[in-house]
């Protein structure tokens, strides 16, 4: 019997999302013979027998895969019913894509880094350190919010801060080389299935979405100590799916909720990455 993969993507992913995985992961499967369901994650419900999605059961599906969190409506309340089922169960155990992702993880391999919520106590780290900083929200993403403090304008941390009263922020230590750009890798079941470098066109925002360009990167260039690193802990916590974004020696962070990269592998390498996918996931999920 062939495998079974249930997809929880929004009706409306194909004019929200920031990537095309709501339509390339579940192609991905189907080619290569999975059974792939795709339903809105606002059906999930529960009854007697456990979660069901439009009334198929969640249990008997081999990889349930969330993408992406769903609207912001009833979030916790999804979170809490996946919490149900068994880990090995989802993609990515769903305390870990709450929780995990976000920049206060795996502190300890990126650039020195102070997280606060108050403007003063940041500003301080700062005018003791002295150097170029770079602010970012610690719950943003795409680039935004993400602005460079040269040390001739650390009052600017506190203008920043004030604009979102109460936000935490990170106060990150300026990593040269993001000049030159970061590199994405992508991760599936623990296995590396690509990596390109993000390219910036202006400024320091590496995200394509902020306008930069994605080139091939040799294997020489990466870090693979670090990535090696990163990859042996998350596959100890049994995430499944992630990108790791990398810069020198550095970590910039890892994006679990819905990491794109597949098709713009496939974009800067002119093939299909898909079937690596699928093969990595199968490996791991499928007994």
């Amino acid at each position: 019997m062939p495998a079974s993969v249930f997809f929880l993507i929004s009706d409306d992913a194909a004019d929200t999302a920031s990537n095309d995985n709501y339509a390339r992961l579940p192609k991905a499967f189907v080619d290569c013979g999975w059974n792939v369901s795709v339903a809105d994650p606002a059906r999930l419900l529960m009854n007697p027998k456990g979660l069901a999605v439009a009334n198929r059961p969640l249990h008997r599906t081999n990889v349930v895969w969330p993408v992406g969190f769903g609207s912001e409506v009833g979030f916790l309340d999804r979170a809490h019913l996946l919490y149900q089922l068994p880990p090995e169960r989802l993609i990515t155990p769903i305390a870990e894509q709450v929780l995990g992702h976000g920049k206060a993880q795996w502190s300890e391999y990126c650039a020195p880094s102070h997280i606060s919520n108050d403007p003063t106590h940041l500003l301080s780290v700062a005018e003791q350190n002295g150097g170029d900083w770079v602010i970012k929200p610690l719950a943003g993403s795409y680039a935004r919010g993400v602005q460079r403090i040269t040390h001739s304008d650390y009052g600017r941390i506190s203008k920043v801060m004030k604009a979102s009263r109460g936000a935490y922020f990170v106060l990150q230590r300026f990593v040269p080389e993001i000049e030159n750009g970061e590199i994405r890798t992508l991760i599936a079941a623990g296995e590396i299935i690509g990596s390109y470098r993000r390219q910036p066109i202006n400024g320091i925002h590496a995200n394509l979405s902020a306008g930069s360009q994605a080139l091939p990167v040799a294997t020489k260039d990466i870090n693979m100590r670090l990535i090696n690193d990163i990859v042996e802990d998350l596959k100890r916590r049994r995430i499944g799916y992630a990108a790791i974004d990398t810069v020198g020696d550095y970590l910039m962070e890892v994006n679990l909720a819905n990491p794109g990269g597949l098709g713009t592998l496939a974009t800067v390498y002119g093939r299909d990455f898909g079937a690596d996918v699928v093969s990595a996931v199968t490996a791991r999920y499928v007994t």
